[in-house]
């Protein structure tokens, strides 16, 4: 533990991506899915992708039994947001003054080369005098930061099959959302490798067109030949949910044709599917309508 003036930190390494991690990290229910506390009750919002997004989150202070402050809502507000790099938030509470405390992450890949360094913090330099003269900070342990990393590591961790319980359930969802992630932002960065890697088993099917590539090398040669088309074509404002087995896509699929110069932007649905209890990918199913791309290229 590194522990500074009014600052605590806790570092680990924890054997995934800084993608898939910081994915959790971004999802309100990733939060409550890897909180060792059993403070975060529930989560209300949406994927946090920059400053000043916010969430709410359902607390109850009796898991502690330090405080008499039972149910209660807190808001979190995002304060740093560096993909794959660094999240940090605000904790904006009922009580007045606010207390002025915030936690973060800060993730780079690990010296081995396999997994991520990743350093949980927690920062009472700035909270309000009131609170400072209290005398009671911090309110967090080094075994709560050191406790929740290894929830963390435990959520997601590559191919771990989930007991069939309720906790395992969200479990699951969270590792099988992140790896979605991943899959989709690979795609954007060009990096295939990556994108292979999300799968157990690389296929996929284009419904509008009846198209089937499976095996890794069929899906290589989609790769090329779409990207020759539309060397541009990249995915914007995935919203996903999950299902049995499944992790449904809705996104933007956005390209520029290079001879003609005309650009299209196309709203689309994949279905990732997976094997019960499994977290990579057995197919990609995509949904789209070809007559709308036709128009906006040829308008």
């Amino acid at each position: 533990m590194t522990e500074l003036v009014d600052r605590m930190e806790v570092t680990r390494i924890i054997r995934a991506s800084p993608a898939e991690i910081f994915a959790v990290l971004c999802d309100p229910q990733g939060h409550v899915a890897i909180d060792s506390s059993g403070m975060l009750q529930g989560a209300t919002g949406e994927r946090v992708t920059a400053v000043g997004d916010s969430f709410v989150v359902h607390m109850d202070r009796e898991a502690l039994n330090d405080f008499p402050l039972g149910e209660y809502d807190v808001t979190v507000s995002i304060r740093t947001f560096e993909p794959n790099r660094e999240i940090a938030w605000d904790v904006l509470g009922r009580i007045r003054p606010q207390i002025g405390h915030f936690y973060g992450y800060r993730l780079e890949p690990a010296s081995d080369g396999d997994g991520t360094a990743i350093t949980s913090y927690y920062d009472w330099s700035q909270i309000d005098p009131t609170w400072r003269e209290a005398g009671i900070f911090p309110v967090m342990s080094e075994g709560a930061l050191r406790a929740t990393l290894g929830v963390l590591a435990r959520t997601v961790a590559a191919g771990r099959v989930a007991p069939s319980n309720a906790g395992a359930d969200q479990s699951l969802r969270v590792r099988r959302e992140a790896v979605v992630r991943e899959h989709m932002d690979a795609e954007n960065r060009l990096e295939f490798d990556s994108v292979m890697a999300t799968f157990a088993h690389p296929r996929y099917e284009l419904m509008a067109t009846g198209q089937v590539f499976d095996g890794e090398s069929e899906v290589r040669e989609y790769f090329r030949r779409s990207r020759a088309l539309f060397p541009d074509q990249h995915n914007e404002n995935a919203v996903l949910r999950s299902a049995d087995d499944a992790v449904v896509a809705e996104f933007d699929l956005v390209g520029t044709d290079p001879g003609g110069g005309r650009s299209f932007r196309s709203r689309m649905v994949a279905l990732f599917l997976f094997d019960p209890g499994a977290d990579r990918i057995v197919c990609e199913r995509v949904y789209f309508d070809t007559a709308s791309i036709a128009a906006q290229l040829t308008e």
